[in-house]
């Protein structure tokens, strides 16, 4: 989208940034571009966090779909979930400007 233009970025952080991209048959992605100075110091801290999440299949946690570690700034493709974060469900500001009540903690903890 926009050749990573800044329209495209959806958080930042010290892991590196997050983009937002679109496949060819539209399905919405996310891009993590790691800063390897940063929350990896290794290649081999990246290396096992991809191992790990190729495994899991699980409703609540985002799917990899696939990336690219050659080069200085390894990449990973996430699939894209809308209606924010969790940490944005929880917290009570972003639930109260979307005129939906924050959730109770019976169904935070479910």
């Amino acid at each position: 989208m926009n050749d990573y233009g800044a329209d495209g970025i959806i958080g930042k952080g010290p892991y590196g940034t997050v983009d937002k991209g679109r496949l060819g048959d539209n399905t919405m992605i996310c891009i993590k571009e790691y800063n390897m100075g940063g929350k990896y110091k290794s290649f081999q801290a990246l290396s096992n966090k991809i191992a790990l999440l190729s495994q899991m299949n699980h409703k609540n946690v985002v799917r990899l779909l696939g990336g690219c570690v050659e080069g200085k700034t390894p990449l990973l493709v996430y699939e894209f979930i809308h209606n924010g974060t969790l940490y944005d469900h929880i917290q009570r500001s972003l639930l109260q400007r979307s005129g939906r009540p924050p959730l109770s903690f019976k169904l935070r903890l479910k």
